[in-house]
């Protein structure tokens, strides 16, 4: 009974010796900054595809533009615009690509490092938060140049237009308040 608890003790020794010693084939996906570049380049593209329906869609707005209305320079602006956002979004998925590529490798290095018998620990957690804090940074960034690529200046909305009336309505409204002040002077 003795001989057959020893055995049983050395054969579970064995076992997770084993066990622990065998390689993991993809560490990648246990590491929390390569799961959030793969969000966000599924963000990248979403964008990506956005803009490509934006474009489109001016595209065929275009086509059905009244001649001489003034629709035709607006759709015109509106692709041109569409077209430099597209290059940009272009970047962003390509810019995450590569990171992720690079990533990929980082992650495999460091890990088969932390395989060895002097080899640093491997995920470090403060590495990983300052990965992760530069990738908050890199979307803020993204986000501060969407919003500024997104402005409205209101200058290409079609004479004759329910835009355009609606437009006018705010300018009046807007130049009414600025107007009563100075009467009461």
């Amino acid at each position: 009974m003795k001989n057959l608890a020893k055995l049983l003790i050395t054969a579970l020794i064995l076992l997770n010796m084993l066990g622990c010693n065998k390689r993991d084939p993809h560490p990648e996906n246990k590491d929390k900054v390569y799961a959030q570049l793969n969000v966000d380049l599924g963000t990248a593209k979403v964008a990506q595809a956005y803009v490509n329906e934006y474009i489109n869609g001016n595209k065929k707005d275009l086509e059905t533009a009244v001649p001489q209305s003034g629709e035709e320079p607006v759709y015109t602006k509106r692709i041109n615009e569409g077209l430099n956002k597209l290059t940009y979004a272009n970047q962003q998925v390509r810019m995450y690509e590569v990171r992720i590529e690079e990533r990929l490798l980082y992650v495999q290095r460091r890990y088969l490092e932390s395989l060895t018998p002097n080899g640093r620990k491997w995920p470090d957690d403060e590495d990983t938060a300052a990965e992760l804090i530069k990738l908050q940074m890199l979307r803020e960034k993204v986000a501060r140049v969407n919003d500024s690529l997104n402005k409205k200046d209101g200058k290409d909305v079609p004479r004759g237009t329910k835009e355009e009336a609606g437009k006018h309505g705010e300018e009046k409204a807007a130049g009414s308040e600025h107007a009563a002040p100075a009467e009461h002077h």
